[in-house]
């Protein structure tokens, strides 16, 4: 078992940690044998070979030790690149240093590391660092009594205390119910009904969403209303909660500047939703925004995902058939990568669309079978429904007709199971049976007529609708343009 894992971290290092861990290695000994055995393992290519190439390269009776040794050695590598590069972990690491310190007695210098620790847990808002580190300069209490100009100390101590622990608790009770609404919207999407949206406002029943002196609580607040106002389908409210998030992490740039992900996001979320109620040029703007944060960033993978998702919906509600289709393409290999669950579904339904909008039927087909391929538990289930539609759309555009017809009574049984099929759903059942037997005349009359109902149904309440009219208003238009 530790072949294995020894084999897939190293596998997995880039060549720069290789070089790096083999520089640490032989400062102590150049012909250390846990370096000999991490190079075995770095050109190794067949797991099953290793035994011989072993065998070959290293003479010594404590090979099966030596795994272990390596194993644990590349651990501490790992561990100490992280700590390098985030500020907390290095905070962490001098709490623990300085609970030594008190172990061994040397107050003055635990104190000393402790106040630089607390000052800065407080200034970034790190209230479970800040707690540690309190509670560390509460075992200091005789020695900081003891120092000259220290009165008061304990009465100091206690209401710095009270204002950490006040502070874990208002911020970890609105991130519970955050997090409850999030899972909400990724496993259901949109409320269906009344009877869920006043469960969802029940949860802040207990809560002021308008308190926060600090930006953690504020940022868990917005949070909080986004979701809700998603959930509830209240776009208006949801446009304004992603423009406030925004601009809480612009005007505390100290801590964005350590979380440049979580600042992106807010930068995503907003322009998203501009994009979404068609205010274009705001959105242009975010999205330039976006651009030059990425640039100033190293490790750009994720960063440039959200941004081209972005620019495939801008493109998309552009109606730029080509801009839409360039991204579509780059995005589509690297959804895998991301583990977030609500934007791959969101996502793939753009992808959809845009090779709808470029008539690549083939590969959208392609496209839709390993997103409905895929783990049924990790998909939305109203993006699992456009998805559905689509298909049916697909075989249409192909002239699969039987085809077409016989994915129908499935795409009706889960919309029936999932959402209690209403008004709105019914509707597109019947567009999807007229399309699939009419002929062209009547195919153009029918896409006329939707998407005029398209139109009426984005100007009356959502609420009840588990789809995303956008992207199908958009395609309806393409056909009327197109003439297909």
């Amino acid at each position: 078992m530790i072949k294995e894992d020894l084999f897939e971290l190293i596998k997995s290092m880039s060549t720069a940690e290789k070089r790096l861990f083999k520089l640490k290695a032989s400062t102590y000994n150049k012909h250390d044998k846990n370096s000999q055995l991490f190079d075995v393992y770095a050109n190794l290519k067949d797991l099953r070979k290793l035994d011989k190439v072993v065998a070959k390269k290293l003479t010594t009776p404590r090979i099966h030790k030596l795994h272990s040794e390596l194993y644990q050695q590349l651990q501490v590598f790992f561990a100490e690149e992280e700590i390098k590069s985030d500020r907390k972990l290095q905070l962490q690491q001098k709490i623990f240093t300085a609970r030594n310190f008190v172990t061994r007695k040397l107050f003055k210098q635990a104190s000393n590391i402790i106040e630089k620790v607390l000052q800065e847990a407080l200034h970034f808002e790190w209230y479970l660092i800040a707690f540690e580190a309190i509670s560390i300069k509460q075992k200091l209490t005789n020695y900081l009594s003891s120092q000259k100009g220290s009165e008061d100390v304990r009465e100091k101590l206690t209401a710095t205390f009270d204002f950490i622990i006040n502070r874990i608790y208002e911020t970890n009770r609105r991130f519970v119910i955050y997090n409850k609404l999030l899972n909400a919207y990724r496993l259901k999407g949109p409320a269906r009904n009344k009877t869920e949206i006043k469960y969802y406002r029940s949860l802040t029943k207990n809560i002021d969403l308008e308190y926060g002196e600090d930006f953690s609580i504020q940022r868990n607040n917005i949070l909080i209303k986004t979701n809700l106002s998603l959930l509830c389908q209240e776009q208006e409210n949801s446009l304004n909660n992603k423009k406030t998030l925004l601009e809480l992490y612009e005007s505390y740039e100290h801590i964005s500047s350590l979380n440049p992900r979580d600042c992106l996001i807010a930068y995503y979320n907003y322009a998203g939703e501009l994009i979404e109620q068609n205010e274009m040029a705001t959105a242009k703007i975010i999205l330039d925004k976006m651009e030059v944060m990425i640039s100033k960033h190293k490790n750009t993978k994720i960063f440039l995902l959200y941004h081209w998702g972005l620019s495939l919906t801008y493109a998309i509600r552009k109606q730029d058939s080509k801009q839409s289709l360039l991204f579509a393409n780059k995005i589509a290999p690297l959804i895998w990568d991301d583990g977030d669950a609500i934007y791959k579904n969101y996502i793939s339904v753009k992808i959809t669309v845009a090779y709808l909008l470029s008539n690549e039927f083939h590969q959208a087909l392609d496209f839709i079978n390993l997103i409905l391929n895929s783990p049924i538990k990790t998909q939305r289930k109203d993006c699992y429904s456009l998805l559905l539609m689509y298909e049916i759309v697909i075989f249409i555009k192909l002239g699969w007709q039987d085809m077409a017809l016989s994915k129908l009574p499935s795409l009706i049984r889960y919309l029936k199971l999932h959402y209690n099929k209403n008004a709105f759903e019914d509707w597109c059942v019947g567009l999807l049976r007229k399309l699939i037997s009419a002929e062209k005349k009547q195919y153009q009359k029918h896409i006329k007529n939707a998407l005029q109902t398209i139109k009426a149904v984005r100007d009356n309440d959502l609420s009840v609708n588990i789809l995303e009219v956008g992207e199908i208003e958009i395609w309806l238009q393409h056909e009327i343009i197109t003439g297909n």
